[in-house]
């Protein structure tokens, strides 16, 4: 089982990437602080952390995760619980060619942009929506909800994708068990500097 979680934490990590890479093929670059010092801070623009929830602030991004949840090092950090749901981030340098791919993204165009992908790595999609929509902190927030199979074992992955002046942000959840509102308080709470 462990082997298992190990394989799909690093398709998700993939999963993740792919629209960075795809359109762009920019180094992503991301640096790790530690957050600690920021776990009952509340978030700016209204935003005021909810009970048994940390912050995540890092490199220009940050959002709420939930407190049992563990947070990994790494060139792209990761929040996990023991049953595989998780929160990751990926990072990468703003152009005008990734800004106008993230800003053509759609329902219509999910699949030539990301679906594809999926499919060629052994993936079935299953439901999926794209929305652009803000979460009160007055910046729009391209919103990926989707269900994938991959060798009988199904997820639901949320990407909000961020538009920042010199960075792009990724934030995906995957939810590999039901999660109750750990998607919702994700989206509520992110923020970039």
């Amino acid at each position: 089982m462990k082997r298992f979680l190990t394989c799909l934490l690093a398709l998700v990590l993939a999963m993740s990437c792919m629209l960075a890479l795809a359109s762009c093929g920019e180094e992503e670059t991301s640096k790790n602080e530690d957050a600690s010092s920021a776990e009952e801070a509340s978030v700016s623009k209204e935003y005021v952390l909810a009970e048994g929830y940390k912050l995540f602030d890092e490199d220009g991004v940050s959002f709420a995760y939930p407190k049992g949840w563990t947070l990994t090092d790494g060139s792209n950090p990761i929040m996990m619980d023991t049953n595989g749901n998780n929160i990751n981030v990926v990072y990468e340098t703003a152009t005008k060619q990734n800004t106008e791919t993230y800003k053509k993204l759609s329902k219509s165009t999910f699949m030539d942009l990301l679906g594809n992908y999926l499919e060629a790595m052994g993936m079935e999609i299953g439901d999926y929506s794209v929305e652009k929509k803000t979460n009160g902190g007055d910046v729009e927030i391209i919103c990926l909800a989707y269900s994938v199979s991959m060798q009988g074992v199904g997820m639901k992955m949320y990407q909000y994708i961020i538009l920042g002046e010199k960075k792009h942000y990724t934030v995906t959840v995957t939810e590999m068990t039901e999660v109750g509102d750990v998607v919702d308080e994700v989206f509520k709470s992110i923020r970039i500097d």
